[in-house]
């Protein structure tokens, strides 16, 4: 297994602290950088702060859903560079197609 040789930054987002925490834990013991927020509204606010290199988003989210915090995340121009990876157990045909709309 190759471990990442330089420190990328993973914003990992899901309201499920369990699921964020350990996910994290699992990446900074594979060298990147990462930070877990809890909701949608954390993740537009740290996303600008953190300037992440990929993010880990939970689709189904009181608040922010997951669409609406890549909309916003893909409005900061410094996060535009960024990976956004979904986190979801919605695996229909719409569901997909709307992921991908959305900028997943």
């Amino acid at each position: 297994m190759e471990f990442a040789t330089m420190k990328e930054r993973i914003l990992v987002v899901d309201d499920q602290c369990d699921v964020a925490d350990s996910l994290v834990r699992l990446l900074m013991t594979l060298g990147y950088e990462a930070k877990a927020v809890y909701d949608g509204r954390q993740a537009v606010d740290q996303a600008a702060d953190f300037l992440p290199d990929m993010v880990f988003i939970d689709i189904g989210m009181p608040g922010f859903d997951g669409y609406q915090t890549v909309s916003r995340i893909r409005g900061h121009r410094e996060c535009a560079h960024a990976i956004l990876i979904a986190l979801t157990g919605w695996t229909t045909g719409e569901d997909r197609q709307r992921s991908y709309s959305c900028g997943f």
